[in-house]
């Protein structure tokens, strides 16, 4: 399902799209590769995407009920 995406040319809403959605997307095509970028000092950056840091990424870790669910989570 997440695969209708790939493709896009013009930028989705993000009320378009639901969050289990986006998260499946972001699992499946953003956290499997690691982002290489070589500097003009010839410095490199590496990024990588982690599955838990989604709601960061979004900015919902600030809402409390996703924190308390997070912390749940890690409890278990």
């Amino acid at each position: 399902m997440a695969e209708r995406f790939l493709n896009r040319r013009k930028k989705v809403s993000i009320s378009q799209i639901d969050l289990k959605l986006f998260f499946e997307f972001y699992k499946k095509y953003i956290c499997q590769y690691l982002y290489s970028y070589t500097l003009e000092d010839n410095k490199e950056i590496v990024v990588r995407f982690e599955e838990d840091n989604f709601s960061y990424l979004l900015g919902l870790h600030k809402f409390k009920s996703i924190k308390d669910y997070e912390n749940s989570k890690k409890n278990k």
